[in-house]
């Protein structure tokens, strides 16, 4: 596992992005956006400690369908996939 740690407003996933990792929320406030057919950000859900991104994306070999943003200092511990 690798930890990471990411300032409030970095962008920790990109819509589209392959999955190629499990991320575990350790500390923080990760918001999950999306943005509609007129650019504005739609706030899907906001994740906190012992929330897990990929879990789906991983199993089915899928991309992200959402961005991932740092809302204050995150922590995260990150799985690779050929793990």
């Amino acid at each position: 596992m690798k930890e990471e740690f990411f300032e409030e407003g970095t962008e920790i996933i990109s819509s589209n992005e392959q999955c190629k990792q499990l991320i575990f929320v350790v500390q923080g406030h990760i918001e999950l956006q999306i943005y509609n057919s007129f650019g504005e950000i739609y706030i899907l859900d906001t994740l906190v400690q012992g929330d897990i991104i990929g879990m789906y994306s991983i199993l089915f070999n899928e991309g992200f369908l959402f961005t991932a943003m740092a809302k204050n200092s995150v922590r995260v511990l990150s799985l690779d996939r050929d793990f």
